[in-house]
């Protein structure tokens, strides 16, 4: 795989989310390979797999693993990259990450909110969302 030969990476975290894990979890078997080097690791939601009807997405995740979330955040200064449906899935994991800032930094969501802006800007944000 290209990684093989990127190079020192810092720690990367993948936060994957899809209805069926059987059906739409493309790249599963280089994803797993990645975990299993430690180059990788990663937390899945799938949202319509689940054994007691209770549907489990992205967010969910991110919020079970805030305190990990934060820390790369703001003390490793880690990139965010947000793919997927622009009117659902983007927009709650982007209010997922104002609560985990709120939550774990003790401020308000309008400081909060510009703490995002502020990622935003810098390149640390970035998003490629459809509707």
């Amino acid at each position: 795989m290209a990684y093989d030969k990127a190079g020192k990476n810092g720690q990367m975290v993948l936060f994957f989310g899809c209805r069926h894990e059987n059906e739409d979890f493309i790249y599963s078997d280089e994803l797993k390979q990645a975990c299993a080097t430690g180059l990788l690791q990663m937390f899945t939601a799938f949202s319509r797999d689940s054994s007691d009807g209770n549907k489990v997405y992205v967010q969910h995740k991110l919020l079970e693993m805030g305190s990990m979330v934060w820390e790369l955040l703001d003390e490793l200064y880690a990139y965010i990259y947000v793919c997927g449906n622009a009117a659902g899935m983007a927009r709650d994991v982007h209010s997922c990450l104002i609560d985990l800032v709120v939550k774990h930094s003790k401020v308000t969501t309008e400081v909060a909110t510009s703490y995002m802006l502020n990622l935003r800007r810098q390149g640390r944000y970035r998003t490629d969302v459809w509707k």
